[in-house]
């Protein structure tokens, strides 16, 4: 990450066990933190040292020697050892402004410059492939270097580039670098997908099936949750910090630190001052309209608004972010998600300022004595430098090593989806209790009468570039229908399947949990299959009992609930299209009390058009 104008804060929440400690004792806790730095090394998810070769040295090691003291750069081996770094992810970034070909040839050639590492300093350097990799390279002595790429625009979105970058030593990419793609929004974009397109789900199960990790920073909250949904591994974001404490877009909200104990993830948090401290970030927005305003008086002279913004910054200098204001967003994330998803990215030679106290690779002990001072246990610290992110490059070469087993890699092109988008209608009827009824348009799309045929019948009327398949049973309970979902929607290769399902089953006594139970075997091997899902709300039909349309809301609010957690899941309440004005268990129009009429099905199909025309869109 390259950060051009940033600042600090001072963040106000601690753990409430913590005490202060006299000033005195600073030296003492320094020394143990020195002490735990040694029984356990430190990943570091981040480090900018190869653009660094490449803007001041053109890319030639000699130049910018790091064996040797360089105070000119925040990376040198005396300072990485005096640090503890153990294992070191280098990041291979290049420019959001670089597309297509340009972007895979740059990234090329900064995997190369980590690779000329390895061989200039084999006494120092290591790359490592695999969290064995790591431990064994560690216990040698050595610094164990990993390759992450910062920026999904390097792959032109080629899956078979992304494969390319995989055996040439990446093991983590970040999705995008505040810049929207084709396939993924960023947090510094419009963000017009809205999240992953469907070609950016596959991209992140192809992660998966490489056993590449797949990292979040700089993406849009919307990408997040649909990443972390799709992703069959951990993610990370491998140097971002806490929104709740900063409110900026760099950081992850609370809603999705709320993910990672289900996921696995770890958040690498990062020294960028304008990340920590919000007294930094409002300063470096206060800048920016400065610069904006100076380059609107004077639109072609470069050198004035220079001047102008030398003296504005000199007249309103800048405030610090301090090692407390780290602290403070490992407090808050180690509150939302726990002490198990938290790790360090210090993003040193990625940033323009630092953090006092944290200006190189040499001061993370300074961090760890912070942390100490608060209270916080030796196995926990141990945890936030080195096990949780071990954890995570474990699981996602479990992962790996699973779906190779399954299937090939993927032949997936961007925007080659065929001539028609493919959606399956799947689920129960509306007429499971009168087997004998049929609405006026059953017949047309199927001569059967089940609500998904009518579903599909009105949404080819509506859009004939699609193709929708009914695949439902009349009468079918939820098992019956996640009994063949594998043959009927996933051998289907859709791109999204809209389910309805349950109402069979509360007609026939079954639980709340036994319908969600199933719901949810079906939603995850949606996720898995990389297809959408669009749920519609199950109908209380006018003759159901009251205890019968409690249990259909309790099943509709758990998939309301399931849809705002994150997952690859939409909730449609089509039960709203139908029912009566201040009576919401009554059908407003039905020809036999059953059901709702030929146009209350179009209706419904109605209320699910538009979810599908966005999902569609992208």
């Amino acid at each position: 990450m390259r950060a051009t104008a940033i600042a600090l804060l001072l963040a106000a929440s601690t753990i409430t066990a913590m005490t202060e400690t006299p000033q005195g004792d600073t030296a003492a806790l320094l020394n143990r933190a020195r002490a735990l730095h040694k029984s356990v090394p430190l990943i570091d998810g981040h480090n900018d040292y190869p653009w660094e070769l490449r803007e001041k040295a053109q890319r030639d090691l000699d130049q910018l020697d790091i064996s040797r003291p360089q105070p000119s750069i925040m990376t040198d081996v005396p300072r990485l050892r005096a640090g503890g770094v153990g294992a070191q992810f280098w990041s291979v970034y290049v420019p959001g402004e670089m597309q297509g070909q340009t972007a895979v040839t740059a990234t090329l050639e900064q995997i190369d410059i980590v690779h000329r590492m390895m061989r200039k300093y084999p006494e120092t350097f290591e790359l490592a492939l695999t969290a064995d990799d790591v431990e064994r390279i560690q216990k040698q002595g050595r610094i164990a270097s990993l390759i992450g790429m910062e920026g999904g625009h390097a792959i032109d979105s080629s899956l078979g580039a992304l494969r390319m970058f995989h055996r040439l030593g990446a093991r983590y990419m970040t999705l995008t670098h505040n810049v929207d793609l084709p396939w993924v929004d960023s947090n510094a974009g419009p963000s017009p997908l809205g999240g992953l397109s469907p070609f950016g789900e596959r991209v992140v199960k192809e992660m998966n099936w490489l056993g590449m990790l797949v990292d979040l920073s700089h993406t849009s909250p919307e990408t997040m949750k649909d990443a972390i949904a799709a992703s069959e591994a951990p993610i990370i974001f491998s140097h971002s910090c806490a929104r709740a404490i900063t409110d900026h877009a760099r950081n992850v909200p609370d809603d999705v630190l709320a993910l990672l104990p289900k996921n696995g993830g770890v958040v690498m948090v990062t020294f960028v001052p304008g990340f920590v401290s919000s007294k930094v970030a409002a300063w470096s927005k206060l800048q920016t309209a400065e610069e904006n305003r100076l380059k609107a008086l004077t639109p072609n002279d470069a050198a004035a608004v220079k001047t102008g913004l030398d003296a504005w910054t000199k007249a309103n200098p800048a405030p610090r972010a301090t090692i407390a204001d780290v602290a403070d967003h490992i407090d808050h994330i180690r509150k939302v998600a726990g002490i198990d998803h938290i790790g360090l990215g210090g993003d040193f030679d990625g940033i323009t300022s630092v953090v006092q106290g944290l200006e190189d690779v040499s001061t993370y002990p300074a961090l760890t004595a912070e942390l100490l001072r608060r209270g916080y246990k030796d196995d926990e610290i141990k945890k936030i430098l080195w096990s949780n992110t071990l954890r995570v490059m474990r699981a996602a070469e479990k992962t790996a090593a699973k779906m190779q087993k399954e299937r090939a890699a993927s032949p997936a092109i961007l925007g080659a989806t065929g001539p028609r988008l493919r959606i399956v209608a799947m689920g129960d009827s509306t007429t499971a209790g009168t087997p004998a009824f049929f609405s006026p348009i059953e017949a047309p799309p199927s001569g059967r009468g089940d609500v998904t045929s009518q579903y599909a019948y009105w949404l080819e009327q509506d859009h004939p570039e699609w193709e929708v398949l009914n695949r439902g049973v009349n009468g079918e309970r939820s098992d019956q229908i996640a009994a063949r979902f594998e043959r009927d929607v996933v051998s289907a290769r859709p791109a999204i399947v809209v389910i309805i399902a349950g109402v069979n089953d509360v007609y026939q006594g079954r639980p709340v949990a036994h319908v969600t139970g199933q719901l949810d075997a079906m939603y995850a091997r949606a996720a898995q299959a990389g297809i959408r899902i669009v749920a519609g709300s199950i109908i209380p039909y006018n003759t159901a009992t009251a205890d019968q349309n409690a249990r259909m809301r309790a099943i509709n609010a758990w998939i309301a609930q399931r849809a705002s957690s994150g997952h690859a899941l939409s909730y449609v309440d089509t039960r709203a299209a139908v029912s009566t004005p201040g009576s919401p268990d009554l059908l407003a129009e039905t020809p036999d009390q059953l059901h709702p009429s030929a146009a209350g099905y179009r209706r419904m199909a109605d209320a699910l058009r538009p979810v599908l025309e966005r999902l569609a869109a992208r």
